[in-house]
């Protein structure tokens, strides 16, 4: 079962027969949170506040919160992180909700909302002091765990994640991102034609576990239209982050901590970034991707060897980060060796490896693009002046 129908079939029908009304049962009941006048992007919509969905909340017959249940997977184990969020939930509400049910319908926790401690006593009423109070907080500490919790919500999870670099991606491509009535800008969606080359190869990447994926080529090949639009293809299913190298100002795990701190409340050194990014994708199941458009443009001093830096501390966590690079083949040597040995970013694409007969090198982390092929020229040359006619 899927959660919508493990909330269906098994804890809806459950609940009535404890003799909880229907209408005593919210489904995936939303909240929002101001931000003052900041506009955020929310699962594609435009609001002044970022909003929350939990996924059951029952009260009382006369309206109070009693307890929220935040429904799981059947395949997916209990965790920490699993059991903040729905706190997190139950605190932001305007009126608390004492109790979190937390569950996969394999396995049930109960926990206290105020204290998040594991309820493990079959009174509940001995176990939390803030249902023995009414439910009412003094000030101070009512202050307190909201706050705990607003920066929870603001913090590093999953959707925070997801949600920051959709922004951050739309902002790096601004500058990038043309039309029929901006023909001069790199990318033009309208005009775009895929590439199989390219596509097969994002796949085996996505397939595997290599931390990295170069695409290289000359100029006018259309390494930046892949760019962009590998972007935002895989922002539909993954946390992906866009940078275009000629607008740094530092090397990528520099950049990457700088973004990240400009946004959250938690501000963590580039190492600390890295592995609590790491965690979040493993625990989704889902690699974050970083793709750095242009290396070969970067004006930043020894940006190959910050380059190289920084892939060598993505290739720690097993494919848990992702990196696709787009540079020049002409200049491409200087970013996979240094020193006329393979650099990290070298080995980590293959370069410098041999086949055992060492007749050729093997590259199973590298695309070369080259012009179009003659189906995909074609539909450039049918596609483009008809678009821009329109």
């Amino acid at each position: 079962m899927n959660e919508e129908e493990l909330r269906g079939l098994l804890l809806l029908p459950y609940l009535r027969a404890l003799g909880v009304a229907p209408g005593e049962i919210r489904l995936e009941k939303s909240f929002r949170l101001r931000l003052g006048r900041t506009v955020v992007d929310y699962e594609g919509q435009s609001r002044s506040a970022l909003s929350g969905r939990l996924d059951i909340l029952v009260r009382n017959a006369i309206g109070d919160n009693l307890f929220i249940i935040e429904v799981k997977q059947p395949d997916h184990e209990l965790t920490v992180e699993d059991r903040d969020q729905g706190v997190t939930y139950a605190r932001l509400l305007d009126q608390i909700a004492p109790f979190l049910l937390l569950t996969n319908g394999r396995k049930t926790e109960l926990w206290d909302v105020v204290t998040k401690q594991q309820i493990r006593d079959a009174t509940l009423a001995p176990a939390s002091s803030f249902w023995k109070n009414g439910r009412v907080l003094a000030s101070p500490d009512d202050i307190a765990i909201r706050f705990e919790a607003l920066n929870s919500f603001l913090g590093y999870r999953a959707e925070n994640v997801r949600l920051f670099s959709r922004r951050q991606q739309e902002e790096q491509m601004q500058s990038l991102r043309g039309s029929a009535d901006l023909p001069n800008r790199k990318y033009i969606p309208e005009l775009y034609v895929a590439r199989e080359q390219v596509l097969e190869a994002v796949n085996r990447f996505l397939g595997g576990t290599n931390p990295v994926l170069a695409i290289i080529g000359q100029s006018g090949v259309e390494k930046t239209n892949e760019a962009c639009v590998l972007a935002e293809r895989l922002s539909e299913t993954h946390a992906t982050l866009f940078f275009s190298a000629a607008a740094l100002t530092a090397g990528p795990g520099e950049t990457l901590a700088s973004e990240f701190n400009w946004q959250f409340t938690e501000q963590l050194a580039q190492p600390e970034l890295i592995k609590r990014l790491a965690g979040i994708a493993k625990a989704t199941r889902e690699p974050i991707i970083i793709i750095i458009d242009a290396l070969d443009e970067a004006v930043v001093p020894l940006f190959e060897q910050l380059v190289g830096q920084f892939v060598s501390r993505i290739t720690d966590f097993s494919g848990q980060i992702r990196l696709i690079v787009t540079a020049k083949s002409s200049e491409w040597e200087r970013f996979t060796h240094f020193r006329g040995l393979p650099s990290p970013l070298g080995l980590s694409v293959g370069e410098g490896l041999q086949h055992p007969s060492g007749e050729e090198s093997l590259k199973p982390g590298t695309v070369v693009m080259t012009e179009f092929a003659g189906h995909e020229l074609l539909a450039a040359e049918y596609n483009g002046p008809r678009k821009l006619d329109h």
